[in-house]
């Protein structure tokens, strides 16, 4: 039985989600633990399989919280819900939550997003040899500067100016965010670098150096030319077009350049490995990181986004309109390696022919 942790400071939150789920009874395990304390007394008691937590709570707020489960349950699946959008609780969290739940939701999607996550364990759990090869190149355990960002974000008080010290203290990261905002020439300052790039690039960009930086050297990218490359003005200003004719919201935009990001440590990782295909095994090594799920389903995915997707959701378009621009830059508008009815069932076929004027250009 699936044992589930949740969190809130407001009794009357917590009875209704005891209500709500009662029909769950036989399959999950319920507790329910009026803030912080009385909730890390009950992990040390009996760690979860799942900790569901409110992201603002008074005294220790959620992303604090998440931050200290990462420590004393690691196999824990961390979601947090949040009707606020407050920066630096946001970036907080995403450094210490598999999964992110926007205020109010629905049983239905609460229930969606608990089964999600432990669908997307499995998948990864069934690559143990490629984890076990990961492993042995001592790439399983994040490197700097991942560990730096990772304790930049359990201070108290923390404010998103205070990555600024991390891009200070790492060249190889203020280039990648460099070319991540497509500014040349102009010295910026590294606060304002990490604000513009967003919360999921500046991960990935951490990730990104972290991974590359371990990894032995005559493997393809590196941390000084990886982000440059992947980040070039053609790719972006492709993605940027198909998601005008969709409609994509700006954090679609932002998902697309994560994952274009996240494929060459993909390639690396399956290099290493010496099994397994680029996505399975990138998906496995920033999945043991910790970054969010919706990363490592998107880069699970970016081999064969149609066959591998385990939700069909909006949110993998994000990721697949990257990997697709790329490939009709390389292959051009015949590509046979797209798959169509994937982009159909996705609504992006409605920018493909956008798409492709923008590769001709590019």
């Amino acid at each position: 039985m699936l044992d589930i942790l949740f969190v809130d400071d407001d009794e009357n939150i917590l009875r209704g989600l005891k209500r709500s789920f009662w029909f769950q009874r036989d399959v999950w395990s319920m507790r329910f633990a009026s803030g912080a304390a009385a909730a890390l007394a009950m992990i040390d008691d009996q760690p979860p399989d799942v900790v569901i937590t409110d992201l603002r709570m008074p005294e220790v707020d959620g992303a604090s919280l998440l931050h200290e489960i990462r420590t004393r349950a690691p196999d824990a699946i961390r979601i947090v819900l949040s009707g606020h959008a407050e920066d630096a609780a946001m970036i907080r969290a995403q450094g210490a939550a598999h999964r992110m739940a926007a205020k109010p939701c629905s049983n239905d999607a609460l229930k969606a997003e608990v089964d999600q996550a432990l669908a997307l364990r499995r998948r990864l759990a069934q690559a143990g040899t490629v984890a076990a090869a990961l492993r042995d190149a001592g790439l399983m355990e994040p490197a700097q500067p991942f560990t730096d960002l990772a304790a930049i974000l359990q201070r108290k008080g923390f404010q998103p100016s205070d990555l600024g010290g991390l891009v200070d203290r790492f060249p190889e990261l203020r280039a990648a965010l460099e070319a991540a905002t497509a500014r040349d020439g102009e010295r910026t300052p590294p606060e304002r670098l990490a604000g513009e790039a967003g919360a999921t690039i500046f991960f990935v960009l951490c990730a990104g150096i972290s991974v590359l930086g371990a990894a032995p050297r005559g493997l393809g990218a590196t941390p000084e030319t990886w982000a440059a490359r992947r980040l070039a003005r053609a790719a972006h200003r492709r993605v940027a077009a198909w998601a005008r004719h969709v409609n994509a919201p700006a954090e679609m935009l932002e998902g697309a350049a994560a994952i274009l990001l996240l494929t060459p440590i993909g390639s690396v990782a399956r290099r290493i490995a010496g099994d397994g295909s680029i996505g399975l095994a990138g998906a496995v090594l920033v999945g043991s990181w910790g970054l969010p799920d919706l990363l490592v389903e998107g880069l699970l995915c970016c081999d064969a986004p149609g066959a591998e997707a385990l939700r069909p959701d909006k949110r993998f378009a994000l990721a697949h309109a990257a990997l697709t621009a790329e490939r009709i830059a390389a292959e051009g508008a015949g590509a046979a390696t797209l798959d169509l009815a994937y982009l159909e069932r996705s609504g992006l076929d409605a920018g493909l022919d956008a798409l492709l004027g923008e590769a001709g250009r590019g």
